[in-house]
């Protein structure tokens, strides 16, 4: 067989690999396993198994449209709730529409990772597609786009009970969406 017939069969086994089995393997440290066993347990009770997206990543779907991403690969993993999505044409550029659903805490904790051009400050454009997000009337500018989803790189417990509510959240608005 040759080398490229291998490494293709490689990847195509690799693809099979379920979530369980990847996490089991790959998360060493004890808070990440815990929380990823609870996470993919409260996905499960919800009716959302996780289907492999690529690479080592993952994703759930909730009425056909994603609710979060999931990744995991030596040992670090990463999760991300969709806000919203492409599929979401009614409001797919509009942030505000599902931070305006959230409740205040919710929202606290939604600003604190909005991921701002780092180059706009000193520059005066932002270098990346950027959008505007209000929030409670405070309008934050220049805003990444890929904050359209509330990421998190190797959630601790708290972050794991935070992703679990905006799982909730992404999928109500969902639902008032008709998405």
């Amino acid at each position: 067989m040759a080398k490229s017939d291998q490494l293709k069969a490689k990847m195509a086994a690799q693809r099979k690999i379920s979530l369980e089995e990847k996490y089991e393997t790959d998360l060493q440290n004890p808070i990440l396993k815990e929380g990823m066993k609870e996470l993919l347990a409260f996905l499960c009770e919800l009716r959302m198994k996780p289907s492999w997206y690529h690479g080592t990543s993952y994703k759930c779907h909730y009425k056909k449209a994603v609710v979060v991403y999931i990744s995991v690969h030596n040992d670090k993993c990463s999760i991300q709730v969709a806000t919203v999505s492409a599929a979401d044409n009614s409001c797919r550029n509009d942030v505000s529409a599902f931070v305006r659903m959230l409740d205040d805490e919710m929202k606290v904790e939604f600003v604190s990772h909005f991921k701002l051009c780092r180059h706009y400050a000193e520059r005066g454009y932002s270098c990346a597609p950027f959008c505007n997000v209000e929030v409670d009337g405070v309008v934050y500018p220049n805003v990444d786009k890929k904050t359209k989803i509330y990421n998190i790189t190797n959630p601790t417990a708290e972050q794991f009970r935070w992703i679990k509510k905006f799982i909730i959240a992404r999928r109500k608005f969902i639902d008032e969406q008709k998405i």
